[in-house]
């Protein structure tokens, strides 16, 4: 199966605009993590496949395939990748703010947050 058809739509989203972000930063480095469940591929390994189907080289991809959620998601970057570096947490718009800590729990982080999948609800918890 293609890569792009095992994202669900809200991490093809994120995807898009990851790569999106890459062109406008060519010295980047994408950095894809999501653990694996019973068995199967991790959902980094999944988005780093899906990524180079979309043109990024292989090179320019790291990822990280223990996080499973986003406290040790954070944690596991700063161990891989570093704490004193520039970073664009792409999120959907509804779970920045719970991304929004790195600015405290790591202050030598650059932090920039593109946010992605806005939602508009109308009413309790319906769209």
């Amino acid at each position: 199966m293609n890569p792009l058809q095992q994202l669900s739509p809200t991490s093809l989203t994120r995807l898009v605009e990851e790569v999106r972000l890459m062109k406008s930063y060519p010295n980047a480095v994408l950095v894809t993590s999501g653990h694996s469940r019973y068995g199967l591929k991790s959902q980094a390994e999944v988005a780093r496949d899906a990524a180079i189907s979309l043109g990024v080289p292989y090179n320019k991809i790291k990822i990280i395939t223990t996080p499973d959620n986003t406290f040790t998601e954070i944690q596991s970057f700063t161990q891989k990748i570093g704490n004193d570096v520039s970073v664009i947490p792409v999120s959907d718009a509804l779970h920045l703010p719970r991304i929004h800590f790195l600015d405290h729990q790591y202050p030598r982080l650059k932090t920039y947050y593109a946010t992605t999948n806005y939602q508009i609800k109308e009413g309790q918890n319906r769209m």
